[in-house]
């Protein structure tokens, strides 16, 4: 460093002690604060002048009031129900973000195990596993007759058999209910097997936009026969 800069740098703090030396008034004096002091304390000042305007501190959850900071107890004091109601509704808010944030990962992971088994399914041949009658769009195909599944096998060299949806209902239930049938197919290993069928068999309804809502068992085979 040469003379010209050392004696520069000697002046730039000289002249910055010099200024923060300075004797100055609040920047609130306009609306009451009476402070005065040296120019290096307004900053702290500030942090805690009563005549400084301040955010509610319940601003994060709604409150949107400004106010001089001696008016905060007040403020919090006449307005705690208000402020409580917000911090329900915060709650709530979060707690439906939060549910949303789990009901998008549950219907992924229930539509990749379901892309996973269909999967599984066409390429099984004779091994059994879970039938999936997925539906896309159902809501437009509610006017279908029927809509069927590919065929599937009860167990490994087991009953070929296709599960059939009737989106308009069928039998009584026609115009009031979803109905669903379990069919028996003409298969490979029908000499090979014990007749008539007797098992139970699960089907449970999904709505890839919601949560699983119905489960039931069904006992025998609903009427149909052998296609």
């Amino acid at each position: 460093m040469c003379r010209n800069e050392e004696l520069s740098s000697v002046l730039n703090k000289q002249i910055d002690r010099e200024v923060k030396g300075l004797t100055v008034h609040c920047t609130n004096n306009k609306d009451g604060c009476m402070w005065r002091g040296e120019l290096r304390h307004l900053t702290a000042h500030r942090r805690t002048c009563n005549y400084e305007l301040v955010q509610c501190e319940y601003h994060g959850i709604g409150c949107e009031k400004e106010l001089y900071r001696e008016n905060l107890k007040d403020h919090n004091k006449r307005s705690a129900e208000e402020h409580l109601a917000m911090s329900v509704r915060k709650l709530k808010n979060l707690e439906h973000i939060t549910h949303q944030l789990s009901m998008g990962n549950m219907i992924r992971n229930r539509s990749m195990q379901l892309d996973a088994l269909s999967m599984m399914m066409e390429t099984s041949g004779d091994l059994a596993c879970p039938v999936i009658l997925k539906v896309p769009e159902f809501t437009r195909k509610k006017t279908y007759n029927k809509l069927y599944s590919n065929s599937f096998y009860s167990h490994k060299k087991g009953y070929k058999m296709c599960l059939c949806v009737y989106p308009v209902g069928n039998g009584e239930g026609k115009g009031t209910d979803l109905s669903v049938a379990l069919f028996l197919m003409k298969g490979p290993h029908d000499d090979e097997l014990t007749w008539p069928l007797r098992g139970k068999f699960e089907i449970t309804r999904m709505l890839m936009m919601n949560v699983l809502v119905e489960s039931l068992m069904v006992t025998e085979l609903l009427e149909g026969g052998v296609l």
